[in-house]
């Protein structure tokens, strides 16, 4: 029974990757389906998460974008083809999806709506490894510092204000990985509008066969982080030079470069237009899952580890798939009310925000319960407030 019934399940799938494949590489259908991961998934087929509410217009925005569908929002305000800030001599146009706004260069710094796209992303990542008993630290200043001898700070930091540039680097979080006996691991949050180069590029990479390679751009993207932060720390060796800090032998790392390298490698996460994640977020997510189970599945009443481990890591991913959802339909959302003349309510969003992580601070012991098994859990507790 089990072998037919994997048979009938991968000719199915079979048939629905060759329907895929036959369609435009631009269509939005197809580019969510080369997109999709178990991340972006959450939202279709999780149950509703306290700990994440959606408001009707946020819940309809998101699903219409995980589904390759056209902007509900967009559709009943009649925006559609509305014109949006000129870039150069180039004019630009509202499409019926609303994929610019954004990634528009003049829409996605209005009140720093990218930024808590962002930062929703960056916090529920903190919280959960907090859960975990990772230790985590958010935007941690001063890594860098000690490289700077005394009397050349100063100077250094003079030369970066010249340059509009960011004195230090500042990782998004830091951590303690228990898997390396307690090392300090760097994460870096990225989020990812949708870019028609690369989003066709996904769609193209699915050429209807099952199993055929894919180029997501969010793992694109996590590619670069690497290297940017390489790029930062030999700037700040070049500052350091200039500020009379004597230069390594030719062909060896500068003080910032060898900092940097102390911590292994920079751990990209990059949540994506799709809601999707790349394969750091997802290697995160199984961790973190993993921790949380073996030191609760005792006091959470599991049968069994690995019955707790499941249900824990399931749970991380229905809270980080249906956060990045809900974070960029909300700021998609704010991007067009500005667009459509009206008033972008960041300070709604910020008590948004700030409930949401109430909400999942309160939940846990309410999880830790869930994750045991089947339970009977009363009304009161998945009321509002």
């Amino acid at each position: 029974q089990h072998a037919l019934t994997s048979q009938v399940e991968s000719a199915a799938a079979e048939a629905i990757h060759r329907r895929v494949g036959q369609m435009d590489p631009s269509n939005a259908s197809r580019v969510s389906f080369a997109c999709a991961d178990r991340l972006s998934t959450q939202l279709s087929s999780s149950w509703p998460l306290h700990e994440v509410r959606f408001r009707n217009d946020e819940y309809d925005e998101a699903m219409a974008t995980s589904l390759g569908l056209p902007s509900p929002a967009i559709r009943a305000g009649g925006h559609d083809g509305r014109a949006l800030p000129a870039v150069g001599s180039l004019p630009r146009v509202l499409d019926a999806y609303g994929r610019q706004l954004l990634t528009h260069p003049r829409l996605v710094n209005i009140e720093g709506l990218r930024t808590r796209w962002h930062d929703d992303c960056q916090q529920v990542v903190h919280s959960t490894l907090q859960e975990a008993g990772f230790q985590p630290s958010m935007e941690v200043f001063g890594l860098f510092a000690s490289i700077v001898p005394v009397n050349a700070r100063l100077q250094v930091s003079s030369r970066f204000n010249q340059q509009h540039s960011q004195r230090h680097i500042v990782p998004d979080i830091v951590y303690s990985d228990p898997r390396c006996g307690g090392a300090r691991r760097l994460l870096e949050v990225k989020t990812l509008g949708h870019t028609v180069a690369e989003h066709t590029a996904a769609a193209l990479a699915q050429v209807g066969t099952r199993g055929a390679p894919r180029i997501r751009p969010v793992d694109r993207r996590a590619a670069k982080v690497g290297p940017e932060y390489v790029d930062h720390a030999r700037t700040i060796d070049t500052a350091l030079y200039t500020a009379g800090v004597p230069p390594p032998p030719a062909g060896a790392m500068g003080p910032a470069e060898q900092r940097l390298r102390s911590y292994d490698r920079i751990q990209p996460l990059v949540f994506g237009h799709l809601a999707c994640g790349s394969d750091d977020v997802h290697k995160l997510a199984d961790v973190a899952g993993g921790a949380i189970a073996r030191w609760t599945w005792q006091a959470a009443g599991a049968q069994t580890l690995p019955l707790s481990r499941a249900a824990q890591v399931r749970r991380v991913y229905r809270l980080w798939g249906l956060t990045a959802a809900r974070a960029r339909a909300r700021a998609s959302l704010a991007a067009l009310a500005y667009v459509a003349g009206g008033q972008i309510r960041s300070g709604d969003i910020r008590t948004l925000q700030d409930a949401s992580l109430q909400r999942h601070q309160r939940a846990t012991s309410l999880a830790y319960r869930l994750a045991a098994g089947p339970a009977v859990v009363s009304l009161p507790l998945l009321s509002r407030g």
